[in-house]
Protein backbone atom coordinates (compact mmCIF):
# COMPACT_ATOMS: atom_id res chain seq x y z
CA UNK A 1 0.00 0.00 0.00
CA UNK A 2 1.26 3.46 -0.92
CA UNK A 3 0.66 6.62 1.12
CA UNK A 4 -1.77 8.66 -0.93
CA UNK A 5 -3.60 10.91 1.53
CA UNK A 6 -1.99 12.37 4.64
CA UNK A 7 -3.37 14.84 7.16
CA UNK A 8 -1.04 17.26 8.93
CA UNK A 9 -2.35 18.80 12.15
CA UNK A 10 -0.67 21.34 14.43
CA UNK A 11 -1.37 22.47 17.97
CA UNK A 12 -3.77 25.39 17.76
CA UNK A 13 -2.17 28.64 18.83
CA UNK A 14 1.43 27.39 18.66
CA UNK A 15 3.41 29.23 15.99
CA UNK A 16 6.28 26.72 16.31
CA UNK A 17 3.89 23.84 15.74
CA UNK A 18 2.30 25.57 12.76
CA UNK A 19 5.70 26.22 11.15
CA UNK A 20 6.73 22.60 11.72
CA UNK A 21 3.45 21.43 10.17
CA UNK A 22 4.08 23.59 7.10
CA UNK A 23 7.54 22.09 6.63
CA UNK A 24 6.22 18.55 6.95
CA UNK A 25 3.36 19.26 4.54
CA UNK A 26 5.76 20.71 1.94
CA UNK A 27 7.97 17.62 2.12
CA UNK A 28 4.96 15.35 1.62
CA UNK A 29 3.68 17.42 -1.30
CA UNK A 30 7.14 17.20 -2.90
CA UNK A 31 6.74 13.40 -2.73
CA UNK A 32 3.45 13.71 -4.67
CA UNK A 33 1.31 12.83 -1.64
CA UNK A 34 -2.11 14.47 -1.32
CA UNK A 35 -1.93 16.55 1.87
CA UNK A 36 -4.72 17.94 3.99
CA UNK A 37 -4.08 20.67 6.57
CA UNK A 38 -6.42 22.16 9.10
CA UNK A 39 -6.79 25.87 9.79
CA UNK A 40 -4.77 27.93 10.52
CA UNK A 41 -2.03 25.98 8.67
CA UNK A 42 -2.08 26.74 4.96
CA UNK A 43 0.43 25.45 2.41
CA UNK A 44 0.35 25.86 -1.38
CA UNK A 45 -0.57 22.50 -2.88
CA UNK A 46 -2.30 21.20 0.25
CA UNK A 47 -6.04 21.00 0.69
CA UNK A 48 -7.20 23.02 3.69
CA UNK A 49 -10.08 21.86 5.88
CA UNK A 50 -11.69 23.84 8.66
CA UNK A 51 -12.56 21.17 11.24
CA UNK A 52 -11.35 17.83 12.58
CA UNK A 53 -14.70 16.34 11.56
CA UNK A 54 -14.08 17.39 7.96
CA UNK A 55 -10.62 15.79 8.13
CA UNK A 56 -12.11 12.52 9.42
CA UNK A 57 -14.20 12.19 6.25
CA UNK A 58 -11.16 12.22 3.93
CA UNK A 59 -10.23 8.53 4.44
CA UNK A 60 -6.59 9.34 5.15
CA UNK A 61 -3.76 6.81 5.11
CA UNK A 62 -1.87 8.67 7.83
CA UNK A 63 -2.30 11.67 10.13
CA UNK A 64 0.75 13.49 11.46
CA UNK A 65 0.17 15.60 14.55
CA UNK A 66 2.67 18.19 15.71
CA UNK A 67 2.72 20.11 18.94
CA UNK A 68 1.64 17.89 21.75
CA UNK A 69 2.36 18.75 25.34
CA UNK A 70 5.56 20.69 25.54
CA UNK A 71 6.36 21.61 21.93
CA UNK A 72 6.66 25.27 22.92
CA UNK A 73 9.52 24.23 25.22
CA UNK A 74 11.44 22.22 22.62
CA UNK A 75 14.60 24.03 21.45
CA UNK A 76 14.64 24.84 17.74
CA UNK A 77 17.67 22.60 17.16
CA UNK A 78 15.79 19.67 18.70
CA UNK A 79 12.76 20.42 16.54
CA UNK A 80 14.96 20.47 13.40
CA UNK A 81 16.43 17.11 14.41
CA UNK A 82 12.93 15.70 14.86
CA UNK A 83 11.96 16.97 11.40
CA UNK A 84 14.99 15.24 9.89
CA UNK A 85 14.01 12.05 11.72
CA UNK A 86 10.44 12.38 10.46
CA UNK A 87 11.70 12.85 6.91
CA UNK A 88 13.74 9.66 7.19
CA UNK A 89 10.79 7.77 8.68
CA UNK A 90 8.50 8.96 5.88
CA UNK A 91 10.97 7.63 3.32
CA UNK A 92 11.10 4.28 5.11
CA UNK A 93 7.31 4.11 5.40
CA UNK A 94 6.97 5.07 1.74
CA UNK A 95 9.39 2.36 0.62
CA UNK A 96 7.57 -0.21 2.77
CA UNK A 97 4.15 0.65 1.31
CA UNK A 98 5.42 0.72 -2.28
CA UNK A 99 6.46 -2.95 -2.09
Amino acid sequence: MKLNKVGVVSKFGSKESEEAAKKVAKKLIAKKIEVFTIAPVSVPGAKKVETIEELKNKKLDLVITLGGMGLPYVPLDTLKMKLLYLELMLEVIGEFYQK
